[in-house]
C-alpha cells in the first residue's frame, strides 16, 4: 500500500519567523527572552486521545479514514541520497553537514520518545569517512531520505511512486505549477517554483516497510532542518495534517519547528507495545486513553 504526504515546509518556517518576532517583541519590554512554547498550552488527556485519532487515521488527500494502525515493526534504518545516484558508492560527499547532524538529532529524539531502533545506515560522508564495510548492501536501507536539487528528485524517485515522475510533481509542487509545467512548448523550461518536503510511506498490510523522502536541496539551513523534523516524525506513523490540532507540528498553520509536548504524546501513543500494528481504528481510543492516563494520571 502507498501512502503520500507534502508538508508547506517553508510556510510553516515563515509563521515561526512571525511568532518569534512578536514573541521577542513582546517580551523586551518585560526584559525577556524566550521562544514560543507549548508548555503551558498542552491539550488535556481527552484532546490528545482525540488528535491521535484525527493524525494517525486521516488521509489529507481524501476524506476517509485509515481502518487501522499503520506503524513500524523492523528497525528503521536511514540512507542519505545525495548527487551522483543511484550510483550509491559514487555519490557526492559534498553537501552540508548541517543535513546529517539534523537528522541524527532527530533520530535521537526519536528513539528516545518511543523506543524503537533508528539508525543513521549510510551516508556518502559516513562512507568517506570510514570506507564501505563488507557485506554492505544498500537495499537494507529502510527509510531512503533524498537530497537533491528539485529538478532532479522526481526523476530519482519515481521507483517509489510507481515509477511515475509525475507523481512525484504533484507532491513536490502546487497544481497550478504543474499545470503549467504541461503547456511548456518543446525547449521551454520549466519554472517550478514553491517546491515543498515530501514523502511516500509503503506498507505490507498496516506494518510500514519502506519509505522514500524528498527534500529539494535549494532550501536553506532553517527549512532543512523543519523538513528533516516534520517528516521523520511523520513516517513513523503519524501521517495526517490538521488546523484542528495543537500546538503541533501536525498542523501546517502553526509556528512550531521542534516537537511540542503534543507530539510527544502522540507517538508515545503510537509505539506502546500496547498499540499493535493493524488495531482496528474503533479499539484505539481506549487504549491511547489508557497511555495517556498512565503519562499524566488526572489530567
Amino acid at each position: 500500500m502507498l501512502y503520500k504526504m507534502r508538508k508547506n515546509n517553508i510556510n510553516r518556517y515563515s509563521l515561526f519567523a512571525l511568532a518569534l518576532t512578536l514573541v521577542l517583541a513582546a517580551n523586551a519590554a518585560h526584559g525577556q527572552s524566550t521562544r514560543p512554547s507549548s508548555a503551558t498550552t498542552t491539550p488535556s488527556n481527552a484532546q490528545i486521545v482525540r488528535n491521535f485519532d484525527v493524525i494517525a487515521f486521516g488521509n489529507e488527500y481524501k476524506e476517509e479514514k485509515h481502518a487501522t494502525v499503520r506503524k513500524w515493526v523492523s528497525p528503521v534504518r536511514i540512507a542519505i541520497m545525495t548527487e551522483g545516484y543511484p550510483n550509491w558508492s559514487k555519490m557526492s560527499a559534498d553537501y552540508p553537514d548541517y543535513l546529517e547532524d539534523d537528522v541524527q538529532r532527530q533520530i535521537a529524539d526519536l528513539t528516545a520518545i518511543t523506543g524503537h531502533p533508528i539508525e543513521l545506515y549510510f551516508s556518502p560522508k559516513m562512507a568517506k569517512k570510514t570506507g564501505i564495510a563488507k557485506g554492505f548492501d544498500i537495499n537494507k536501507a529502510t527509510l531512503y531520505l533524498f537530497y537533491l536539487p528539485t529538478a532532479k528528485l522526481s526523476e530519482a524517485m519515481a521507483p517509489f511512486f510507481k515509477n511515475d515522475p509525475r507523481e512525484v510533481e504533484r507532491l513536490m509542487f502546487s497544481v497550478e505549477a504543474v499545470e503549467r509545467k504541461k503547456k511548456l512548448k518543446p525547449g521551454e523550461k520549466a519554472d517550478l517554483k514553491g517546491s515543498t518536503c515530501f514523502a511516500t510511506i509503503h506498507t505490507k498490510g498496516s506494518e510500514i516497510r519502506v519509505v522514500a523522502v524528498g527534500v529539494p536541496a535549494e532550501h536553506p539551513r532553517d527549512v532543512i532542518r523543519t523538513c528533516v523534523i516534520e517528516e521523520l516524525t511523520q513516517v513513523m506513523g503519524l501521517p495526517n495534517d490538521s488546523e484542528s490540532v495543537n500546538p503541533s507540528i501536525f498542523n501546517d498553520r502553526s509556528p512550531y519547528v521542534d516537537l511540542t509536548e503534543h507530539d510527544k504524546f502522540l507517538l508515545k501513543i503510537l509505539y506502546d507495545p500496547r498499540m499493535k500494528v493493524g488495531t482496528p481504528r474503533t479499539e484505539v481510543a481506549k487504549i491511547a486513553a489508557t497511555v495517556m492516563q498512565e503519562l499524566r494520571p488526572g489530567r
